[in-house]
């Protein structure tokens, strides 16, 4: 992650309150750290649904030994049992970097770092009812004219992985 200060997670926090901002399609969940705390002793999570935001104040990143906090160490999570949806992580990485980024009235906004068109394909997947057969053994969405279209539905639990792995590799 780097060191505080340097990592686009890690942002100086508002002395009264900072609002956080989800422009992802995904549910996320942040985990908040003290960047003295250990790992496995969060401050805060905070979860936030697709267009929705919150409010978190400074003051819950006060350290009991060390008193008001000059920065917090934001994790991003873009799974979890809570959200419903499976990602897998290699995926995410893969298709966005969530990252924060503050606008002009102070706002913390959560965003994805690669072009909306990267994301044309989880769309087209999740939504496609007819898929072709490529050459190589690989199933690609398609339109329900297409020569070849097959209608499928989506239990075959290899069906998404695999065409996400086509598509990032192309």
């Amino acid at each position: 992650m780097g060191t505080p200060g340097t990592s686009p997670l890690c942002r100086k926090m508002g002395n009264k309150l900072t609002i956080l901002e989800n422009r992802t399609w995904f549910n996320i969940e942040i985990k908040m750290w003290v960047d003295v705390s250990r790992p496995d002793r969060f401050k805060k999570i905070v979860r936030i649904e697709p267009g929705r935001s919150i409010r978190v104040k400074a003051s819950t990143f006060n350290s009991d030994d060390q008193g008001s906090v000059e920065h917090a160490l934001l994790l991003v999570c873009a799974n979890g049992s809570w959200t419903g949806k499976y990602i897998l992580p290699q995926d995410l990485f893969a298709w966005a970097a969530v990252f924060c980024d503050s606008n002009r009235h102070g706002q913390v906004i959560l965003q994805t770092q690669v072009k909306d068109v990267l994301f044309e394909p989880v769309r087209k997947t999740q939504d496609a009812m007819f898929f072709i057969n490529t050459p190589n053994g690989m199933w690609m969405p398609c339109g329900p004219k297409q020569s070849g279209a097959v209608q499928i539905t989506m239990p075959v639990k290899d069906l998404l992985l695999r065409m996400l792995t086509e598509s990032i590799s192309d």
